[in-house]
């Protein structure tokens, strides 16, 4: 359809094919109007173009435009079919014309006739409804005559007037025949007969009857000649609007006789007459003292309002007053004759008393939403409280004098409290750089000092547990046993594993164990922290991730217990249960950052509970391990996640508030690429893996006997053959006599740590000069160098740590020597 479519897609010329009755033309025009089954369309005619007549059914060929204010046709041919009758008009009213929605349309408008006139060719009918007046067109030579105030049904194509910026200003039907005007009602003989009704029960009038006059009998609050007056009937109040000429003073009591109409909200009397009955003395106002609702009820009532003048202006044609009533901020105006403001010395400042119209605002939904007082004349504003002497701008003025005599002197304070100011905080940042270093210094050394101890401790440990676990899981693969004994095995079995882990704890402290560091993506590992740590309690996480995390270089195992050990201590504090919140950020430290990290790139993790927080005085040894109650307990799990931070050349640093909850920070160093991480060396084997090592050659060196003989009973369980030696010097001796008889080893394993000999640091150096194909595997029950983490640097293939259990070892020799078997 034409009429849907936007000015946009008008404007491109589209092609038009139409077929319709002709609703309106004239020769001499330049356009006509044409209807069919879809609505009415604008044709315009090109110059030379015969003008179709009217009630002709017609085809039209043509384009569409974008000008006017709905889309039209400019015709280029025209094929006339035959005759047709008008179709039937569509009612509407005038609020429904003067949207635009039926511009063109074959319609049906009722109203009162208010006036008629010619001009040249044409007549013009002036016609008021109770929203509003529109303008009929009819040939001048068409003689129509009806009494004005008549209810008349006029038939025409609805046409919209508009103004040089394309708003709607006016409606006009171009009528097209005499007979299109029908005369409803005539007017009545005497207005003032008709019965008088209340001001109040107007608007149940106008829901009633659509065409109505009515008679009212109110007093007049305010006029303004040939404009409106405003009446005041009881506690109700009314706009009438009215052309009839004369003054009338406030307190007339009059007579009017309009019709009954809307203006937005208000229901009003339109193209009223009026007359005087008798002269009264004037309404008194209302008093308002609490402006803080809009109330409809006092609406065109006359008003008493009290409040401060804020500001005001001067227009041609009126003043405009912003009050404040308390918190109420609201407008007043007084209208006077253009070019003429009435001299009226005003101030910001002053205490008004004012007298006039109440008018209350309305939305676009028909709420009330503000209010304005109309005043009548001067006498309507009384000053009951002059402004202030020390009024704002006053007092702006006298400070900025002040201000101007005390510039320099706050200039020269500025600029010594600067100079001040600067070197006190490099004093402050010096010495509170040297505390936390001196603070770092003594923890490291309080550190240092549990590491030479843990480190002996985990050795031994980790050299007795390997016979008790590995001889404890050999036992197990003998069926005979299990009925008799399996039950007190597998308790073994797990006593031993939860020394080991133990254990572990103390490798943490030890001194040089360094963390065998791996490319890490920490998304994946944070997951599964939090779900080992949070499961089975009232606590849950949020993680805030950014997916643009850097990688970091890290030992997944490492620092995946030292965040265990943070999210089990916010865990804790909060045993009712609530939110455990992660944040990861990039961080950039710079080379003259101040702070314990060096320069460089660093992945910041912040973890936070809500629990009851901490006192200030339990932060200052708060990640020393000699504070802890017992082995295990909270305070030396901290103590393990603080090495583990340090040992990765990171930071970790806490901060807590009573009755708010903790907050833990650390740093870790970002990887310099991001990369898929290496396969570890103690990685199991893959699912679907069949563990196959029957013959192969493995040659184990290890200071311990008890190692030694449960070496040998592992490997023959495994169906290896195997060679046992106490010491580096036996070992190479052994593998040269080996590999010189054709029967070389395909794994050798080598003890780290041999006491007053020569241990596998040592040994695989020698070795890699006899054979460079050598495949070894290194093994320690705690590692005091770099060797462990850096196994293959040194020449190793895997690791096995101590104590390991027959898997563990039957994988490792699975994945180095099975191939060179």
């Amino acid at each position: 359809m034409i009429r849907q479519l936007s000015g946009a897609e008008a404007a491109r010329g589209q092609a038009v094919d139409i077929a319709g009755c002709v609703t309106w033309s004239w020769p001499g025009a330049d356009c006509f109007y044409l209807q069919d089954l879809t609505g009415g369309v604008r044709v315009s005619l090109r110059p030379g173009m015969l003008m179709p007549p009217l009630q002709k059914y017609v085809r039209v060929l043509g384009e569409t435009v974008g000008e006017g204010y709905t889309p039209s046709v400019r015709m280029q041919e025209l094929h006339e079919i035959g005759s047709m009758a008008h179709p039937v008009p569509k009612r509407i009213t005038y609020s429904q014309a003067i949207t635009g929605v039926e511009d063109g349309q074959w319609v049906e408008i009722r109203g009162f006739l208010r006036r008629t006139t010619s001009e040249g060719d044409w007549r013009w009918i002036y016609v008021t409804t109770p929203d509003g007046e529109f303008v009929a067109h009819l040939s001048s030579p068409v003689n129509f005559v009806a009494t004005p105030g008549s209810l008349l049904r006029v038939r025409g194509v609805c046409e919209l007037a508009t103004d040089t910026r394309g708003r709607i200003d006016g409606v006009r039907l171009r009528v097209p025949f005499l007979h299109d005007i029908t005369i409803e009602e005539d007017a009545p003989a005497e207005l003032y007969e008709l019965p008088v009704r209340p001001a109040a029960g107007l608007r149940q009038l106008s829901a009633v009857q659509e065409m109505v006059r009515a008679h009212v009998v109110g007093q007049v609050v305010h006029h303004v000649p040939g404009q409106y007056i405003v009446v005041q009937e009881g506690d109700t109040g009314l706009t009438v609007y009215t052309r009839e000429p004369g003054q009338l003073a406030a307190g007339d009591r009059i007579e009017v006789v309009g019709i009954v109409g809307q203006d937005g909200a208000r229901t009003v009397l339109r193209e009223a007459v009026f007359r005087r009955v008798r002269t009264e003395v004037a309404p008194n106002p209302v008093m308002l003292a609490n402006l803080a609702t809009q109330d409809s009820v006092y609406d065109l009532r006359l008003v008493q309002v009290r409040g401060t003048l804020i500001d005001f202006s001067r227009h041609s044609d009126r003043l405009q007053f912003t009050m404040q009533a308390g918190n109420i901020v609201f407008d007043a105006t007084l209208a006077h004759p253009a070019g003429q403001p009435p001299e009226q010395k005003l101030a910001r400042g002053m205490g008004l008393d004012l007298t006039g119209i109440y008018r209350v605002v309305f939305d676009d939904f028909n709420r009330p939403r503000a209010f304005q007082l109309e005043l009548r004349t001067l006498q309507d504003l009384f000053v009951y409280a002059p402004a202030r002497f020390w009024t704002l701008p006053r007092a702006l003025l006298a400070a900025a004098g002040l201000g101007a005599s005390m510039l320099l002197v706050l200039i020269w304070g500025a600029a010594l409290r600067k100079r001040v100011r600067f070197q006190t905080e490099q004093i402050r940042r010096q010495v509170e750089k040297q505390a936390s270093l001196e603070g770092e210094l003594e923890r490291a050394q309080r550190f240092r000092s549990l590491g030479l101890l843990a480190g002996g401790l985990a050795h031994d440990f980790n050299n007795l547990l390997t016979g008790i676990l590995g001889n404890v899981t050999l036992a197990m693969l003998e069926e005979k046993a299990q009925p008799l004994v399996g039950d007190c095995l597998r308790d073994i079995e797990m006593s031993a594993k939860r020394a080991r882990d133990l254990t572990q704890q103390l490798v943490t402290f030890a001194k040089g164990g360094d963390p065998m560091r791996d490319t890490l993506v920490l998304p994946e590992l944070l997951h599964n922290v939090v779900g080992f740590a949070l499961s089975g309690s009232n606590a849950r996480a949020e993680l805030q991730l950014p997916p643009d995390l850097w990688a970091v270089h890290a030992d997944r195992n490492q620092l995946g217990r030292a965040l265990q050990n943070l999210i089990v201590h916010a865990r804790a504090a909060m045993p009712a249960g609530g939110v455990v919140s992660l944040e990861g950020s990039n961080e950039h430290i710079a080379e003259q950052a101040t702070g314990t990290l060096p320069a460089g790139r660093y992945v910041r993790l912040t973890i936070v509970d809500h629990g009851p927080g901490l006192p200030a005085e339990r932060l200052a040894g708060f990640f020393d391990p000699y504070t802890a109650t017992k082995f295990g307990d909270d305070r030396f799990s901290l103590a393990i996640a603080y090495s583990i931070v340090k040992r990765h050349g990171g930071h970790l640093e806490v901060e807590s508030t009573e009755g708010v909850g903790t907050l833990f920070q650390l740093w870790v160093p970002a990887a310099a690429v991001t990369l898929a991480p290496t396969p570890s060396a103690l990685a199991p084997v893959a699912d679907g893996m069949t563990i196959d090592i029957v013959g192969t050659r493995v040659l184990l060196m290890d200071d311990e006997e008890t190692i030694r003989r449960l070496g040998e009973r592992l490997l023959q369980r495994l169906q290896c053959q195997s060679r046992t030696v106490a010491d580096g010097e036996t070992c190479l001796q052994v593998y040269r006599e080996a590999l010189a008889a054709g029967r070389g080893f395909n794994v050798v394993i080598l003890d780290l740590t041999v006491a007053g000999g020569m241990g596998g640091r040592e040994c695989i150096v020698e070795l890699l000069k006899i054979d460079p194909a050598v495949r070894a595997i290194v093994s320690s029950g705690y590692s005091n160098d770099p060797v462990m983490a850096n196994y293959r640097e040194y020449g190793f293939l895997a690791v096995v740590p101590k104590p390991y259990t027959v898997s563990a070892l039957a994988e490792a020799i699975q994945r180095v020597g099975a191939a060179a078997r």
